[in-house]
């Protein structure tokens, strides 16, 4: 009798242990249904947020002086990509440090597409070689988006000024050394390298004066405050127009069609003397490719619109939108190379007491 009671016992702890085990088993199996449950949801969810990633408004972070014509080309794309992407796109202009300050509120921004540097070959290409510290890497803290347009540079002095062509600019320069001065839009902008190259291709004197931007420089140029400058089209064209400024070159391989009557700095007599200023769009690093994808389609379209691409043509520009964001980082890549040999060469420097 007492061996059939242990018996009995030992069933009963059995059945008991295989009901805890079928418990446990199905606690668990609830426990992994609930979090692949979870899982769908979330990933249903961020499919339904790159089906429609723009959900406020977006931000184009400008680096230079409202009214130029880099800050004309941000305000027409931002009203086309508005009409895109279903929201508001606002232009907001950050100037300092020659772009630092705006690349590092980009950089800060969160991963989403919401906020975009309107970069130049400056900020992404030349500042690199020409600080030794930079608030960002162009190569590792943005995903590029597009490049959007490029324009040359057009060499011009105050009407009154009595250099009429290049060869006379620098025989001027060269009878009074350290008496002339050159102004730009910047440190390490476009308009100062292209400076510092017919400098340095001359073998001038000269003292390089940086502004805030095209609008705070010409002016001081039209007033003969400095002597000469090398600056976009954008502003430029009508003070030409109007008699305050005169033309001498163009620093492209090609002339200006608005000024069809100005030569190329080769045929002015001044070889070596072509560059031109590019912009376009990069996003915080680590944004999701799917809306990189998507802000890249808009602005290409944006842009290839015939009423903006002539816009951009009237303030010198030639629009000029990547095939992909992958060009976009190769051509960021090369240019950084390329201009960084030309920095390297020329011996320019970012100017003592630069912020």
């Amino acid at each position: 009798m007492h061996a059939v009671v242990k018996s009995l016992a030992l069933i009963a702890t059995l059945c008991a242990g295989a009901a805890s085990l079928s418990a446990q088993e199905s606690a668990e199996e609830s426990a992994q249904e609930s979090a692949q449950e979870s899982a769908r949801e979330t990933v249903q969810e961020s499919v339904q947020a790159l089906a429609r990633p723009f959900n406020r408004p977006v931000t184009i972070i400008v680096p230079f002086s409202p009214g130029g014509s880099s800050d004309q080309g941000a305000r027409l794309v931002a009203s086309k990509l508005s009409d895109g992407i279903g929201q508001p796109v606002v232009v907001e202009n950050r100037i300092g440090a020659n772009g630092q300050v705006a690349a590092a509120q980009v950089k800060s921004a969160r991963p989403d597409g919401h906020t975009l540097l309107w970069a130049s070959h400056g900020i992404l290409a030349i500042n690199p070689s020409l600080y030794t510290r930079l608030t960002y890497d162009p190569l590792k803290d943005f995903e590029p988006v597009t490049l959007v347009f490029k324009s040359t540079h057009l060499l011009i002095v105050p009407v009154e000024s009595h250099a009429r062509n290049a060869t006379d600019l620098v025989a001027l320069a060269r009878q009074q050394p350290g008496r002339l001065s050159f102004a730009s839009v910047g440190i390490g902008s476009g308009s100062h390298l292209a400076g510092e190259m017919f400098k340095f291709g001359n073998r001038l004197d000269v003292a390089h004066v940086p502004y805030k931007g095209s609008t705070n420089a010409l002016p001081d140029l039209v007033a003969g405050r400095v002597h000469y400058m090398f600056d976009g089209p954008g502003n430029a064209v009508e003070l030409i127009r109007g008699g305050k400024l005169r033309a001498l070159g163009v620093t492209d391989a090609r002339r200006f069609a608005q000024l069809p009557d100005v030569p190329t700095m080769a045929e002015a007599g001044i070889p070596d003397n072509v560059i031109n200023s590019w912009f376009g769009l990069v996003t915080t690093a680590g944004t999701p490719k799917p809306v990189v994808v998507r802000l890249h389609a808009e602005i290409a379209k944006a842009i290839g619109a015939p009423d903006i691409a002539q816009k951009i043509a009237d303030f010198g520009g030639s629009a000029s939108a990547s095939r992909s964001p992958e060009e976009f980082s190769t051509f960021i890549a090369s240019e950084n190379a390329r201009l960084g040999r030309l920095i390297r060469a020329t011996g320019v420097q970012a100017d003592a007491g630069s912020p």
